[in-house]
């Protein structure tokens, strides 16, 4: 016989996770994805860990705090992680290949 919802939800009791959890745990996620998501995505993906409206609020959070970027596609706002300028780190290496450089011509 298959199992009821009651015998299903048993031994599956999740604890609730914090605002900064949520928030903490969908920074990573996207970071990790590298690539833009909707609220309803991100909600989708981690599998209702963190409800819809929530992820729609805490995206909103952390978009205001400039930790992530989020930009407006039709109806829906698509948020993705900051990309770091690869010239920064264009400009670091050439300084290092710089100074080894110079020291090596001694």
């Amino acid at each position: 016989m298959a199992p009821t919802k009651k015998d299903a939800k048993d031994g599956e009791k999740e604890a609730k996770l914090t605002p900064e959890q949520s928030a903490a745990l969908i920074l990573d996620y996207l970071r990790k994805q590298n690539r833009p998501y909707s609220a309803t995505d991100i909600s989708a993906n981690l599998k209702n860990r963190v409800t819809k409206a929530a992820a729609a609020k805490l995206l909103k959070d952390l978009h205001e705090r400039k930790e992530i970027e989020g930009r407006a596609a039709g109806k829906q706002i698509v948020y993705h992680t900051l990309q770091v300028s690869c010239f920064h780190y264009l400009n670091e290496s050439l300084t290092c290949m710089l100074i080894v450089a110079a020291g090596r011509s001694r």
